[in-house]
């Protein structure tokens, strides 16, 4: 559980700034002010990407639980 929570903190702090400094990145380190919008782009779809892989790895997790005890959540 604190593996997930670490692993989605890092990548949401990571795209959060790839997103809010795109304009900076593209300007400053690739002295191309067109790429911004690209880097924004990038930055949205990578974050819902690692959304719905820490989803599959939850609802997987809850399959194994639910395969070794399945009375357990009915009592």
């Amino acid at each position: 559980m604190l593996n997930s929570f670490l692993m989605l903190t890092t990548i949401f702090t990571v795209l959060g700034l790839l997103f809010f400094g795109s304009g900076f990145i593209a300007e400053t380190i690739f002295s191309k002010p067109p790429l911004q919008i690209y880097l924004a782009l990038a930055a949205v779809f990578i974050i819902f990407k690692s959304l719905i892989f820490l989803n599959q790895l939850a609802v997987c997790g809850l399959r194994r639980l639910w395969e070794t005890r399945p009375c357990a959540y009915l009592s």
